[in-house]
């Protein structure tokens, strides 16, 4: 996250900011999100597309609820996506990716006889590991692919 006052990365749960001082939600010099400068009045960053106005109602979720609701599946990975489209954060992008990854495995190993089942319990065995990371609010990715889903979803 980025001070909205002098544009230094600080951390997300900073009440000021260690260069300038000023509580880094507060201004709207520069985004929180990206760090682009924005002018006064500007109620979304043209950069990256996030809310000034919504992420203040929103307050200290910083993506956690778009990472919940993206391990419930394809139905909660759709829901989660068009959350995090209104309200971007890195902790949701993050998780978008990692569930996302465990899906197409799920669904590309589905019809293979034997091996879908093998696959199916290794696979919820990282779900289950990704979940309890979420809830934790880690970042770390799930195991042998987990910085792949990173790197080929990036656009997320």
């Amino acid at each position: 996250m980025y001070c909205r006052n002098c544009s230094n990365e600080v951390h997300e749960k900073a009440i000021a900011c260690p260069k300038c001082g000023v509580n880094p939600h507060s201004e709207k010099n520069y985004c929180f999100g990206c760090g682009t400068s924005t002018k006064e009045n500007q109620v979304m960053c043209i950069e990256c597309g996030i809310s000034f106005a919504q992420q203040s109602q929103i307050g200290n979720d910083n993506g956690k609820t778009v990472a919940l609701i993206a391990h419930f599946f394809w139905i909660g990975w759709i829901i989660a996506l068009v959350l995090h489209n209104q309200n971007k954060s890195e902790f949701g992008s993050f998780y978008l990716r990692q569930t996302l990854g465990l899906n197409l495995i799920v669904l590309f190993t589905f019809f293979i006889p034997f091996l879908n089942i093998l696959i199916g319990m290794i696979v919820f065995i990282f779900w289950i590991i990704s979940l309890i990371r979420s809830l934790n609010n880690a970042t770390n990715p799930v195991l042998l692919l987990g910085s792949s889903f990173q790197n080929w979803f990036k656009t997320i």
